[in-house]
């Protein structure tokens, strides 16, 4: 059984909230399943821009289909080294698998029970104040990886929680994307990108 942190976004952006995160909302997540997306509408993203664009809206309606189809494949979150050092080597990264299991208890605005069986009031409301692009997208040089760009983006982010205080939390990510591709309406394709990667830029 691995504990998750219960949103990779939770810890991303500073200490402000570390003690909501450590006591709050790890916790054993076996019984949690990612439901199939067979079913959901395609999202095309088909700048990096856009995107990041969408990224913004998924996790502000905490739409967890959305969110589903904005990560690539081989999606890696890589948390900021002051927070494995606080946190543990557990938590060096989360897979695609990961951030979904989290992202699913964070966006279903249902009380969470921790690993310490205490229960820790439900997000009700995510909304993104600001969220700006730092700087231009630069291309990685992956050969591998077609399209493949970084770039910084910077935040202000603010949780409603039922009956516990609010808190507002902000700082710098980076994103890597690559680009895809998907069949157009009329036949043949064109280009969608996911994210790949992110990194926690913010210091703790």
């Amino acid at each position: 059984m691995r504990n998750y942190l219960e949103s990779s976004i939770a810890i991303l952006m500073g200490m402000v909230i570390l003690g909501f995160i450590l006591i709050g909302f790890t916790g054993c997540t076996e019984n949690t399943v990612v439901q199939p997306l067979e079913t959901m509408n395609k999202v095309n993203s088909p700048t990096a821009d856009e995107l990041m664009l969408n990224f913004a809206l998924a996790y502000g309606g905490r739409d967890l289909g959305l969110y589903e189809q904005l990560l690539h494949e081989d999606f890696v979150y890589t948390f900021n080294q002051d927070a494995v050092n606080k946190l543990g080597p557990t938590y060096e990264f989360f897979t695609k698998e990961d951030e979904l299991i989290t992202a699913a208890k964070m966006f279903s605005g249902k009380p969470v029970v921790n690993s310490q069986g205490r229960t820790v009031a439900a997000i009700t409301d995510i909304e993104f104040l600001s969220w700006q692009k730092v700087g231009d997208w630069e291309m990685t040089g992956d050969m591998d990886r077609r399209g493949s760009m970084r770039g910084v983006y910077e935040g202000t982010i603010h949780f409603t929680r039922e009956g516990d205080r609010d808190f507002t939390i902000r700082g710098r990510q980076m994103f890597t994307v690559v680009m895809d591709e998907v069949s157009g309406d009329e036949g043949g394709s064109r280009p969608n990108y996911k994210i790949i990667g992110w990194q926690d830029l913010s210091g703790w």
